[in-house]
């Protein structure tokens, strides 16, 4: 029994360290979120490691476009991510609605976590756009499946870190339509989720308004 429960736990941390590393590849960079839009945020783009990925994933989807690889992630996902990585939202977010089709389709090992990725990164895309309506039924997505049934420590760390973030956006979202009260139940519902939250002076900024 001892080994089993070490197995697992082994398990639940690769799978944690996986996540959470493809989650700081396609969150915005720095300490704070984005205030928004891009217009918030310098418009300077390096893309030659994107124009790469978007060409290896376009081959691979011309091979099979409802494959994942051994990680479970679609090509599709990782041109999304690619192509957010350029600014260019609509054709991520076409790709990311391709991953999420997928998804559900073949139904992965890593099928939650997965889809849980592709609706956060449409959602951040359309929030760049200033698309709030549309950003803030894609971030509830991501808190639905980031709600509960953990089958370990790595799954609950996991999921408790994307549900918050997504609180923490979706209130953005909620401010620049000019509803603050909506605005402040994520904003403290993020920091319950993740106190370290706390810390972060555009969340301090948002919630002494």
């Amino acid at each position: 029994m001892s080994k089993l429960c070490s197995l697992r736990c082994s398990a639940g941390l690769v799978l944690t360290c996986l996540l959470l590393f493809t989650l700081s590849c396609s969150r915005e960079k720095g300490a704070d979120a984005p205030k928004g839009t891009d217009k918030d945020t310098p418009n300077v783009v390096d893309t030659s490691g994107s124009n790469k990925v978007i060409e290896e994933a376009t081959e691979a989807i011309g091979r099979d476009p409802n494959g994942v690889d051994e990680r479970s992630e679609s090509a599709y996902a990782r041109r999304g991510r690619a192509y957010a990585d350029k600014k260019e939202y609509d054709k991520a977010i076409a790709d990311y609605t391709e991953a999420v089709r997928v998804y559900q389709a073949v139904k992965p090992r890593f099928f939650r976590p997965r889809l849980l990725e592709a609706y956060n990164g449409r959602a951040a895309c359309h929030q760049r756009k200033g698309e709030f309506d549309t950003a803030i039924a894609d971030y509830g997505e991501v808190i639905q499946l980031g709600r509960g049934g953990f089958a370990d420590l790595g799954e609950a760390m996991i999921f408790g870190g994307f549900a918050a973030e997504a609180h923490y956006k979706r209130g953005i979202c909620y401010d620049e339509k000019g509803n603050h009260t909506k605005a402040m139940v994520d904003y403290k519902e993020a920091v319950r989720l993740s106190p370290a939250l706390a810390n972060n002076e555009d969340l301090k900024k948002r919630m002494g308004k």
